[in-house]
């Protein structure tokens, strides 16, 4: 039962590594989900102690207070005691046994030289089979019921773990009606002193709560150990029981009361006893079968045996790994074993286990507690253009070494990482060297009264940084198909010169950004602390650095991609894991994006196309990031922690365990967790709201890049709120993302200023905001109100062409932000004052052409004005004798807001023509 225990306790661990992969059960069969089973197996070089899992000595005590679920989901068949809730009722069939005199030696005489016990038949007396003297098909089994009232689960220095159990066992057909089952008992012909009569019938019923004790003790007991036959995976074994101490036998049971067993009279079935001839003798010997010596037999031969084998199977069960050669996406038995039967009883596909070959002395192979999988990492990563080739090994399980047991349980974790292929956008490294660390902390660090602490090695997890950087799983692609946003309008604002090579007046050219990380990624563990105030990491608990990372920027021009330039700089990314909800869900949250850039003077920038200074060029580098991370942030979803044989794992604490020297670095991240019954969840969480009070966008000139000042970004001010539940006020936090991207830290309300480098990204950005409890990550409530924000440069483009075939002179306008159906007309006509800000409406030629002139201006949500300018063919002479023209197309920057911009009058001539000249198309 521990032992799948384990299998639970490692996952939350496993899927911090796997992030999520491990969410589909035992050993990987996530088919489907970019994980698929490795051909062959691992094949890498496994590390030891990659990670340690510690179940506390709180731990245990809490499993021992709530053990029910834990056995309803070992045994399914499982059910509650009608009439104790506590109490679990565990069904098992006796099978038609048959006891030899040979066997019993001479213990039990004068019931002849063959007994069986469960001699039913189809349907109990007078049906086929019934007391016919042997055992057969059939023969139903006898119906029995295991009441488990209470479990005790110990650890047992130094290698064992303990499990006493307080059963009562009653041959019953119904619990909730208490209806008996008899275990018919009869002899073969010439059955010793019932020889003339020819066969002796009798029947017995067992009731352990009959007696004065009204339970018995069922003890079992592990030994943890690392299997030297298969790699060293953890397994256990029942520990061989003491032969002179019939209390220690696997699955050892009290001894019988005299009380339990009561065995009562049958009539003979000879055709003489049918008449009810010697009726007597045969009840007679029944009678002298009420001995306390044949309930023993009986029990020992019958019932005991049954008893340790269910308890056997299910550990076996739990012990032995699964396998089904009918899915593929369940693993394949190693080299060494084949796919069988757990027994000759359980032969469904999915009932079979690896058992090992003659080599391996026959032992099943141990179930994997823990991951064995191939992530398609470009696979995964598909919306940034990872290379479908891209694929790593990977294996995380328990063992490497035995467990430490004392009054906790504490086991060693064995990780390997190995890429598929070296992938051709990254030079080939060296791994890391493996270094010897001490072992982890894990008690001496750990917060009060925890039950679950997981602390996962640095070394380990550099070394599965490394073998996906060598995959290829970090070169990233990203075109203007995966982010809409991604063309030449997003940098001619702070690249005028882009605007002269790519693109045309009224349409953005696509871009591309290719990302190659050159040199060795590493990953640093800290001591996991924020400002209280500011909620902003002060020593982050993951930091990320990529050295020599190459962002090479491209542009289509004439119709193929031209490299603008490369920025190399050196990315350090604090990571913090933000836990919440219920079920708990972990997601990434990055840090200050201002704080993540160092830039490499020893690059060419590659820049000769633009007239930028290179160096100023690299501002654009937190901006492209940002841009990437909602797609990022897709690819990488928060992941659940699943609810675990009965469990919900609560996540409290992630620190740094086990400092390095003197340093400010950790050589494990820790993981310290409590246990809950699954399904017990506050199903409530505030909702947040939200308004912008305040957008504070720089001007267009501040946007141009230059060396000698940073790049400013917008910055978003909201105002937000939350209710608590009626009649409480408690104090809440809100958290924000930005289009979809990964939430922010909580920070405190009830105004928020989102700064974030996207933002200088010109469009409308969504921001959502949510609200929890203050210091409750179970209190989170959904995604509230967003709120929009608009940020543009650019007015409309606006032009005017006429329709001489309808007599219309018609506008047309596009904004590089605002949709077409959000921009509102204003129109001027001749000389006269600008019409109000209103819908698109067609001009009529004939009566603009007789006033000279008409200006159509075009405002878009962020108020900015676009304007053009249509002359009659003698006003265009005369404006050229005047030295002025304007041009189709032309924009004002200037912020209308929805106002009229009056003008220098109009004669009375042209006010009178102005609702003609606008007038409206007719159908």
């Amino acid at each position: 039962m521990p032992g799948r225990s384990l299998k639970c306790l490692w996952q939350p661990a496993a899927m911090l590594v796997t992030l999520g992969a491990l969410a589909c059960g035992e050993g990987g069969g996530c088919a489907g989900s970019g994980v698929e089973p490795i051909p062959g197996g691992f094949q890498g070089t496994p590390q030891s102690n990659a990670a340690v899992v510690r179940l506390s000595r709180a731990g245990f005590d809490y499993l021992n207070a709530n053990w029910k679920p834990l056995i309803s989901n070992l045994m399914p068949a499982a059910r509650t005691n009608p009439g104790n809730g506590d109490w679990l009722d565990i069904p098992l069939a006796l099978p038609c046994t048959h006891i030899a005199q040979s066997d019993l030696g001479d213990k039990v005489v004068g019931l002849g030289e063959h007994l069986f016990v469960c001699d039913n038949g189809r349907s109990g007396l007078a049906s086929v089979g019934a007391m016919d003297g042997q055992c057969t098909g059939d023969d139903a089994p006898c119906p029995v019921v295991i009441t488990l009232r209470d479990l005790l689960i110990t650890p047992q220095a130094p290698d064992k773990i303990g499990v006493v159990a307080t059963v009562s066992i009653d041959a019953l057909r119904d619990t909730a009606t208490g209806a008996a089952s008899n275990l018919l008992i009869d002899s073969s012909e010439g059955a010793g002193l019932c020889a003339a009569l020819w066969r002796m019938g009798c029947f017995a019923n067992f009731y352990s709560s009959r007696g004065d004790r009204p339970d018995d003790t069922l003890r079992i007991k592990m030994q943890f150990s690392s299997d030297e036959l298969w790699n060293d995976q953890l397994t256990f074994d029942m520990v061989e029981p003491d032969p002179a101490n019939e209390g220690e036998l696997i699955g050892g049971i009290d001894e019988v009361e005299s009380g339990d067993l009561e065995v009562g009279k049958q009539d003979c079935l000879a055709p003489g006893c049918a008449d009810g001839e010697d009726e007597s003798m045969c009840g007679w010997l029944c009678s002298v079968a009420n001995w306390s010596l044949l309930k023993k037999m009986i029990f020992d031969y019958v019932l005991k045996p049954q008893v340790q084998k269910l308890v056997a199977e299910t550990l076996d069960v739990q012990r032995c790994r699964t396998c089904n050669p009918e899915d593929p996406a369940v693993l394949a038995c190693p080299a060494g074993s084949t796919c069988q039967c757990l027994s000759e009883a359980d032969c469904e596909p999915t009932q079979k286990v690896c058992k090992g070959d003659e080599e391996h002395q026959g032992r099943c192979v141990p179930r994997l507690l823990g991951f064995e999988g191939r992530v398609r990492a470009g696979e995964l990563l598909a919306a940034w253009g990872g290379d479908p080739a891209s694929k790593i090994d990977l294996l995380a399980m328990a063992g490497g070494e035995a467990p430490k047991i004392d009054t906790a349980l504490q086991t060693p974790m064995v990780g390997g990482v190995k890429a598929v292929n070296q992938s051709p956008c990254v030079p080939q490294l060296a791994a890391p060297p493996a270094q010897a660390v001490p072992p982890p902390t894990l008690e001496a660090d750990a917060p009060a009264d925890y039950h679950v602490g997981v602390a996962m090695s640095q070394d380990f997890l550099s070394r599965l940084l490394h073998e996906a950087h060598q995959s290829g799983s970090l070169c990233l692609n990203l075109e203007s198909a995966q982010v809409p946003m991604l063309n030449s309008g997003l940098f001619k604002m702070a690249l005028p010169s882009l605007g002269v090579l790519s693109g045309s007046a009224t349409q953005d050219a696509p871009m591309r950004v290719v990302m190659r990380p050159l040199g060795a990624p590493q990953l640093k563990i800290g001591e996991g602390t924020y400002d209280p105030t500011t909620k902003k990491p002060i020593k982050p608990l993951v930091t990320l650095e990529i050295t020599d990372l190459r962002v090479d920027i491209y542009a289509l021009i004439e119709d193929r991609y031209a490299r603008l330039f490369t920025l190399a700089v050196d990315v350090r990314v604090p990571v913090s894991l933000v836990i919440e909800g219920c079920p708990m869900t972990v997601l990434p949250a990055l840090g200050d994006f201002k704080q993540m850039i160092v830039i490499r003077k020893d690059v060419p920038g590659n820049a000769e196309l633009l007239a930028e200074d290179p160096a100023a060029l690299t501002q654009l580098i937190p901006v492209i990031l940002g841009m990437a991370e909602p797609v990022l942030a897709a690819s990488l979803k928060p992941f659940s922690v699943p609810d675990m044989n009965g469990f919900r794992v609560r996540i409290n604490q992630l620190k740094g365990v086990t400092r390095v020297g003197q340093t400010d670095d950790f050589h494990y991240l820790g993981a310290y967790a409590t246990l809950g019954l699954a399904g017990q969840c506050a199903s409530w969480g505030p909702a947040a709201k939200a308004r912008l009070v305040a957008s504070r966008i720089p001007e267009r000139e501040q946007m141009a890049l230059r060396a000698d000042r940073p790049l400013p970004w917008p910055v978003a001010v909201l105002e937000v709120s939350a209710d608590d539940v009626p009649g409480r006020a408690r104090p809440m936090e809100y958290a924000w993302r930005l289009d979809g991207g990964f939430w922010s830290t909580w920070l405190d309300g009830p105004r928020l200023e989102v700064e974030h480098p996207a933002l200088v990204m010109p469009g409308r950005h969504r921001i959502e905001v949510r609200a929890r409890i203050a210091g409750e990550p179970a209190l989170v409530g959904p995604p509230g109100q967003s709120v929009t924000m608009v940020v543009d440069w650019e007015p409309p483009r606006v032009s005017l062409r006429q329709d001489l075939a309808h007599g219309l002179l018609i506008s047309e306008a596009s904004d590089s932000v605002s949709p077409p159906q959000t921009l509102r007309y204003a129109y001027r006509v001749g000389e006269g004052p600008l019409s109000s800000f209103g819908a698109l409406r067609p001009i009529d030629l004939q009566a603009v052409a007789a006033e000279g002139s008409v200006e159509v201006h075009v405002v878009d949500e962020a108020g900015l004005v676009g304007m053009a300018r249509w002359e009659a063919p003698h006003a265009t002479a005369l404006n050229a004798q005047r030295g002025s023209s304007f041009e189709a197309g032309q924009g004002v920057d200037s912020r209308a807001a929805g106002c009229s911009v009056a003008g220098s009058g109009m004669g009375l001539l042209a006010l009178s023509m102005l609702p003609w000249a606008l007038r409206r198309r007719r159908a």
